[in-house]
């Protein structure tokens, strides 16, 4: 049992630390921009109770509105690769990125605290321009649009095809998130935090499989020592002997007999299993409790 686990971690540890050094190699080397963009908040500040005879009319800066939206978006690079926008070296496709509202919208008018970046409004659309657009800077935009058509919600979008080698990641602001700290691990760098998450979930895996095997192989050893000690006699006549010698002063079990007895057992000698199987069960799945526990955490669907 012991060489077995000896084995096991052995091969657990090599295993891993080529997991390591591979997981770092190619979260280190392979760079790539990744624009979030996170819903904050979307208001309607035209909306009236459904109450019958009840009317209004709007106007935002002296203009009639019909129903006016009021939208709040954080648009972050939160991969680990800058933007570069103007230059030889640039790696957008056009000279901006763009952010489209769904056309049932129209924008009025844009609010940002971001001097870095330039915007400007074309029909339903946000153009962004800047110079360069760094890892974990962000774009806090307020958007005030009014509703042309009824048959949708307002949604910012973008193309990841404008950026080379993006991607575009859509998340909405949960209540969690305000009233919530952010743990340790996600103000880790990017690539550190992928590792991590990747080391855990092998290294939970792996114990996860391996710990039911080692039960499963104990499970065979019991059930076949107590098969042999049910139908062996020669176990029996042979400690009666011992008895009689007076090298043994009572029946003994096999599992109790001494390593010394045992080394003069002339026929085969059975393997024995824990003496603790109970206990050996007991801790398997307590153990693999702890090993699920972590891998919901790290583990998305």
């Amino acid at each position: 049992m012991k060489k077995i686990v000896s084995y096991i971690m052995t091969f657990i540890t090599i295993v891993a630390g080529i997991a390591t050094i591979g997981g770092l190699y190619f979260q280190l080397y392979e760079k790539k921009p990744i624009i979030e963009i996170k819903t904050i908040s979307k208001d309607s500040l035209t909306k009236l109770p459904s109450i019958e005879g009840l009317n209004a009319t709007y106007k935002y800066k002296n203009e009639k509105v019909v129903s006016l939206w009021k939208l709040h978006y954080i648009i972050s690079n939160i991969g680990n690769e800058i933007i570069i926008g103007e230059g030889s070296k640039k790696n957008i496709i056009k000279d901006n990125i763009s952010l489209e509202i769904n056309d049932s919208f129209k924008i009025l008018e844009i609010e940002d605290k971001n001097t870095p970046f330039k915007l400007s409004i074309q029909e339903n659309k946000i153009l962004i321009s800047f110079l360069q657009w760094k890892p974990q800077e962000n774009i806090e935009l307020v958007i005030y649009a009014e509703q042309i058509k009824k048959d949708s919600s307002p949604q910012l979008t973008t193309n990841d095809r404008e950026i080379i080698n993006s991607n575009v990641i859509y998340n909405t602001l949960e209540i969690k998130d305000i009233s919530k700290g952010t743990a340790i691990f996600y103000k880790l760098p990017s690539p550190l935090q992928s590792t991590i998450k990747w080391f855990s979930i092998f290294i939970y895996g792996i114990f996860l499989i391996v710990m039911p095997i080692l039960w499963f192989s104990e499970l065979i050893k019991k059930i076949k020592y107590n098969t042999w000690l049910k139908s062996n006699t020669q176990y029996k006549a042979w400690v009666n002997q011992l008895i009689e010698e007076k090298r043994l002063s009572a029946y003994t079990e096999p599992n109790n007999l001494p390593t010394k007895l045992w080394k003069e057992y002339p026929y085969t000698k059975p393997k024995l299993p824990d003496n603790d199987f109970k206990s050996l069960t007991w801790g398997v799945i307590i153990f693999a409790i702890f090993c699920i526990i972590p891998l919901l955490f790290f583990i998305n669907y």
